[in-house]
């Protein structure tokens, strides 16, 4: 898919009539050939990523694909004279998610597992892993690094459960993708998917929640794992994401497209048309590009 996004950027610039804008990205950015969200953004924008912050950029973005990241001096530096997305977004970890999910909910998924009898999740602290499985509580003794949910018994059609992938950009989410696993083995990959209205699947104040969850966890652009216990009728957020990656399973080419439009949209709404912060005690006009010499940065 990577050459087709290639030619897409490049017919958005053609259309623009003029050179890209340029986000500032640091320590690292994502390849164009990456299943990234913000490499689709990019392409479908005509808007350049580089490390290189001698550069004029309209925006920057903190972007470290690792659970535990650390702070990024210059970005801190920067924040006073431009928009720095996920600045604060540094931990991942679930019990993070968790920790934040419970500010935001008032509730969440960590059990004590020497205490808890039945069916409980166990799965790496560290994000991405994929390694969960499903252990008979109480366990014998804990494991390092590893931490222990109650098991969600979400929705269940057709011998498959549900899964939400909620985007967030900004204030928003411009819709969620829906995921479906087998039953039977709710850790597993998916197999079938749709995009969907979040007020579809999402009440008002669950959407505000998710939103809630997100400023907590410091996440201005990025994806929450979401599942709805059908037990108890309530969200819970297991996951979440400040490098998102948009994979669509069983969605057809046509939403694809659509979806990423709609992705592109929000993202320029919310971080490329905002007002520069004021400087000095005096307010910029609305922020078209900056300038800062520095030293080489890697690219």
């Amino acid at each position: 898919m990577w050459w087709s996004a290639i030619r897409r950027r490049q017919q958005a610039i053609r259309r623009d009539r003029g050179a890209p804008h340029t986000l500032l990205l640091q320590p690292f950015r994502p390849h164009i050939e990456d299943d990234y969200s913000l490499t689709l953004i990019a392409c479908r924008l005509g808007l350049r990523l580089t490390t290189d912050h001698r550069r004029e950029y309209v925006a920057a973005m903190h972007w470290h694909d690792t659970t535990i990241r650390p702070s990024n001096p210059l970005l801190e530096e920067l924040a006073g004279s431009v928009s720095v997305i996920n600045l604060r977004g540094n931990d991942i970890s679930k019990t993070r998610v968790d920790a934040a999910m419970r500010d935001a909910f008032g509730y969440g998924l960590a059990v004590d597992p020497l205490a808890t009898s039945g069916l409980i999740v166990e799965k790496a602290d560290a994000n991405a892993l994929h390694d969960g499985r499903i252990v008979d509580g109480p366990v014998a003794a804990l494991t390092a690094g590893r931490v222990y949910q109650r098991l969600i018994q979400g929705r269940v059609a057709g011998g498959l459960v549900e899964e939400i992938r909620v985007p967030v950009v900004g204030e928003r989410v411009p819709f969620v993708h829906l995921k479906y696993k087998p039953a039977n083995d709710p850790l597993a990959l998916s197999v079938r998917g749709g995009i969907a209205a979040p007020s579809a699947v999402l009440a008002e104040e669950e959407i505000e929640s998710l939103l809630q969850f997100a400023r907590i966890m410091g996440i201005d652009f990025g994806e929450l794992d979401v599942m709805r216990d059908r037990a108890d009728g309530r969200v819970y957020v297991f996951d979440a994401n400040n490098t998102p990656c948009l994979r669509f399973v069983g969605v057809s080419a046509g939403d694809r497209r659509a979806t990423i439009d709609r992705l592109a949209a929000a993202f320029e709404d919310a971080f490329l048309r905002r007002r520069a912060p004021a400087v000095g005690g005096i307010a910029r006009g609305p922020a078209v590009a900056v300038s800062h010499a520095a030293p080489p940065a890697h690219r």
